[in-house]
């Protein structure tokens, strides 16, 4: 696994993740999992959650996702557009969801850590 530094809007992390894809959608995992509550809202349709999760994204995150292995600020960093990782998100998350009530439980209600990636140092 490696070591990579994440930023988008005020977003600055350090996450340790086996690829790139996998620390951006860490990143957007720990900006969206307050947001968990919508997979138990059994009213709300998929196109509804996934709208309101892009609006949310969006208001705390620029448009695009940087990432590096060397530090923030960087030029050569990895440029990953904020609304495909949000997607992922989004699709992993009813995903697990699915799983969650298939096996009896209650939707997932806590980040992701531990499960593709874990965060070295968040600031």
């Amino acid at each position: 696994m490696s070591k990579f530094y994440v930023q988008s809007g005020e977003l600055r992390l350090v996450l340790v993740a086996e690829t790139v894809e996998l620390a951006a959608i860490a990143a957007v995992d720990t900006i969206m999992s307050q947001h968990l509550w919508i997979y138990e809202e059994e009213t709300l349709g998929d196109e509804i959650r996934r709208d309101h999760l892009m609006v949310e994204a969006l208001c705390q995150l620029d448009a695009v996702i940087q990432i590096n292995e060397r530090g923030f600020d960087r030029e050569d960093s990895v440029l990953i557009g904020t609304p495909e990782v949000v997607e992922e998100w989004h699709l992993l998350m009813t995903r697990l969801s699915g799983l969650f009530v298939a096996a009896g439980l209650p939707p997932r209600s806590l980040p992701l850590r531990g499960i593709a990636t874990s965060p070295a140092i968040a600031t």
